[in-house]
């Protein structure tokens, strides 16, 4: 299997690489697509002693270059965005890359013969309240869509919540705040959020890759947990002698934070599938153009479903917060 990664550099991208080397001996050649010159290197470096990995530089804006980089693909996944911008000013970058890029994305796959396309998506694109959220939404919905120009052509989504470990998390602020004694932030203390581990992302990904039918929007049924509990399990591991401070309450960002995140909308409700063999929800497009045979083994989601952070599957203790960190931390990526 030939495959490429755009936004390889990231944090999914390196987790997604690490676990190729390590577990995937179908994987005969991994691209990593990146327009970052400095990552792109220092990937490079760091997978050196694997044969079948190159990094190429590349922007998701740039349709010729993402020809060219597919070709003789078999599977991209689609992880380059922007998010941490200032939507007030930047808010045109994050259509150029969010939203058109995913759009060059699609059409390259279908010029260069790629069979199937994953697109990495996020809770905040369910219902959004902000700029980045908006850009997401709206990449999903080309993608779902996207089935229907070629019948040899398969694409999907998979969306996921919070991932620990993750470039720019707020643990590693955490932990440097507290042991060095000084406050940290909190913008409200009722805020809830999905949790998982990159590995759990990855391994989304490939149960996306192996089972997508088209058209499918997959979700990993994940715990859920306020940010202060977080916080507590941030805490706890660092040990008794760190007294933890009481955070400041800055209040919730402008530009259309959350207090609780959804991973269903309302409207998905009625299409959704809660597989029995797989531990993950399955959103049906709109308007399927594949056979639904191998989803038969869902069971579809009552109509009193709900999926938001302050009401999900299973709400995690601190302590199992803290297990978490602990096995985001040992993964390695």
């Amino acid at each position: 299997m030939k495959v490429v990664v755009t936004g390889g550099t990231g944090s999914f991208g390196r987790a997604f690489t690490r676990y190729c080397q390590q577990e995937r001996d179908d994987v005969t050649r991994l691209i990593s697509l990146s327009r970052d010159e400095v990552k792109a290197d220092e990937i490079g470096l760091e997978f050196a002693n694997y044969p079948e990995f190159r990094a190429y530089l590349g922007d998701v804006r740039d349709v010729d270059r993402l020809c060219q980089a597919f070709r003789g693909s078999d599977v991209v996944i689609h992880a380059a965005a922007l998010k941490r911008v200032n939507a007030h000013t930047d808010g045109g970058e994050l259509i150029k890359t969010n939203t058109v890029g995913t759009v060059n994305v699609v059409n390259a796959c279908l010029a260069s013969g790629v069979k199937r396309l994953v697109f990495i998506s996020s809770d905040k694109a369910v219902e959004p309240m902000n700029q980045y959220g908006k850009t997401k939404a709206s990449a999903e919905g080309f993608v779902v869509g996207a089935n229907a120009y070629d019948q040899d052509f398969k694409s999907c989504v998979v969306r996921y919540g919070n991932v620990l470990g993750s470039r720019g998390s707020v643990i590693q602020l955490w932990k440097e705040a507290l042991q060095s004694g000084q406050q940290v932030t909190l913008t409200d203390e009722r805020m809830t959020r999905f949790w998982m581990r990159l590995r759990d992302a990855v391994m989304l990904v490939w149960t996306a890759i192996d089972n997508m039918q088209g058209g499918e929007i997959f979700i990993p049924r994940i715990g859920a947990a306020p940010v202060k509990s977080l916080l507590g399990a941030v805490h706890g591991l660092l040990g008794e002698k760190n007294t933890a401070p009481k955070p400041i309450i800055s209040g919730i960002r402008a530009g259309g934070e959350k207090l609780h995140e959804k991973l269903v909308s309302t409207e998905e409700i009625s299409r959704t599938l809660i597989h029995r063999n797989h531990d993950v929800l399955m959103v049906a497009p709109p308007q399927p153009t594949w056979t639904r045979s191998k989803w038969m083994m869902g069971d579809a989601a009552p109509d009193a479903f709900t999926y938001c952070s302050n009401d999900a599957f299973h709400q995690l203790t601190c302590d199992e917060l803290r297990e978490l960190v602990i096995q985001a931390e040992s993964d390695g990526y």
